[in-house]
Order: C-alpha cells, then sequence, then structure tokens
C-alpha cells in the first residue's frame, strides 16, 4: 500500500502490520502534523495513536502482556484521541478471537504460538526447581502473617470477625456450609488453601 507521506522502512512496516490485522472499529495512527492513516470499518470503538517504532510493534505483537503496557509507559506511542480504554478495544476486537491473518501477520501468529509453547514446557526437574525455590524456605516467614493453621486464601471478614483466625474460621464455615460438606464419606480435595488446614476443619 502507498501512504500519502514519505516514511522509512520501519514506519511503513509498522502500518502494514496493523493495516492487515486491523478490519473492524477505527483505529487512526498520525503520522505527522499533516498526515494520518484511517484503518479499519470507520465503526466504533475508535482510537488514534502516533506511529509506534518497529522495536515496540514487535514487542506488542510478540507479547501483548506486558509488551503493550511497557511500551506506552516508555513513550513508544501515545494516544491522541479518545482514551486508552478505547485504542485497547479497538485492539482486542481486532488481535482476539483467532481471526485469520497472512503474510507478517500469520508469521507473528505463528511466532506468538511457538512463544507460549516454549513458556509452557517445563521438565521435572525444573518444576521441582521451582517448588523448592518457593515452599522450601521454612515456615518462619508464613507464620508471621497467617494465621495458625497458615492458610493463604481470602479470609471472611463479616459476622464481626476481629482476629485473622476468626475471619479463617468464618470463611471454612461458609465454605463447607455452600458446599453442603455435611455428609459422611464425602471426598474433598484441599488445594491451593495453604497447609491442610480446610481438610482438617
Amino acid at each position: 500500500m502507498t501512504y500519502p507521506m514519505t516514511l522509512d522502512w520501519t514506519q511503513k512496516k509498522v502500518l502494514d502490520f496493523f493495516r492487515e490485522h486491523v478490519t473492524r472499529g477505527t483505529l487512526v495512527f498520525r503520522a505527522d502534523d499533516r498526515h494520518e492513516i484511517v484503518l479499519g470499518d470507520g465503526s466504533d470503538p475508535r482510537a488514534t495513536m502516533t506511529v509506534p517504532n518497529w522495536t515496540d510493534t514487535l514487542k506488542m505483537a510478540l507479547s501483548p502482556d506486558p509488551g503493550f503496557g511497557e511500551s506506552y509507559m516508555r513513550g513508544g506511542f501515545e494516544v491522541i484521541s479518545g482514551e486508552m480504554e478505547d485504542l485497547i478495544r479497538v485492539l482486542r476486537f481486532n488481535f482476539e478471537g483467532g481471526h485469520s491473518a497472512n503474510g507478517f501477520g500469520l508469521f507473528i501468529e505463528k511466532l506468538q504460538s511457538l512463544k507460549f509453547q516454549i513458556a509452557q514446557f517445563t521438565s521435572v526437574k525444573a518444576a521441582s526447581r521451582r517448588v523448592r525455590h518457593h515452599y522450601d524456605i521454612g515456615n518462619d516467614l508464613y507464620t508471621r502473617f497467617l494465621d495458625p493453621e497458615m492458610q493463604y486464601s481470602c479470609a471472611f471478614w463479616d459476622d464481626g470477625a476481629q482476629t485473622l483466625e476468626e475471619a479463617q474460621n468464618r470463611k471454612m464455615t461458609l465454605t463447607t456450609q455452600r458446599l453442603k460438606i455435611d455428609q459422611p464419606g464425602l471426598r474433598v480435595v484441599d488445594v491451593g488453601c495453604g497447609w491442610g488446614g480446610l481438610s482438617r476443619f
């Protein structure tokens, strides 16, 4: 595509990338004081931003979280009209939900998929190392801010609970009542509540 102003190679690649993907809503790029490039179908949501540099665009494409936010905080782009929420809505509208892409957009999608697969891979040895790093540190730290049962799921502070222990007991009482855990022979899996306090309760 030809643009109505002189662009360097990276600016053109950035605009080509977004042009390929943004087909719904309206995303306007302000290239300079006199030129804007309008993408999308003209409908809402609508936002206007400056043209990010190529490095920031790659980071946003390969790792939207946190690449998008980090790029904005570094001044990689600015929102010219509309709110940040509008820009996020336009981008989510077009980049989520498995919309097909081709050319460079497809290349980015494949890189994202590969990055996700690599990030998800964990060997038994690595998993064991991570568990030890987080949990094999003794109980001194946990006893300083948890209740006697050392539960680290949220306590319920209603009904006049005055201490963390009372609030945690209130949570366990309400949880077992709501789940109707009052029959003999029921099986309960206590996952993620702490050091087994719910099971003992």
